[in-house]
């Protein structure tokens, strides 16, 4: 007979295989969730700066649209007497209203 006993038993592999998938199930899914908002929220961000730029320069002059590029994106500007609204090329859009 063996006296000493080293290494796992199947049933500990198996609970320990277990918890490990199941923290994957959960984790990696949160992960790829999160880095999606972030770069939405980034996309939001850009589009907002776009606009207070166009504000600074376009103040005085009704109604306006321009198109603006940066960080290699296109944007559409839109500058009227009540809003100021950017658009980017997935038609999604931020205005700022006086």
């Amino acid at each position: 007979m063996w006296k000493n006993h080293k290494g796992f038993t199947m049933i500990e592999s198996i609970l320990s295989l277990g918890i490990c998938m199941s923290f994957c199930l959960f984790i990696i899914p949160a992960i790829v969730t999160i880095t999606l908002k972030a770069e939405q929220s980034e996309e939001q961000y850009r589009m907002y700066e776009v606009a207070y730029e166009q504000i600074k320069l376009l103040e005085s002059n009704y109604p306006v649209q321009v198109y603006s590029l940066k960080d290699g994106r296109e944007y559409l500007i839109e500058l009227t007497s009540g809003a100021l609204c950017v658009q980017n090329a997935e038609e999604k859009e931020v205005c700022i209203y006086q």
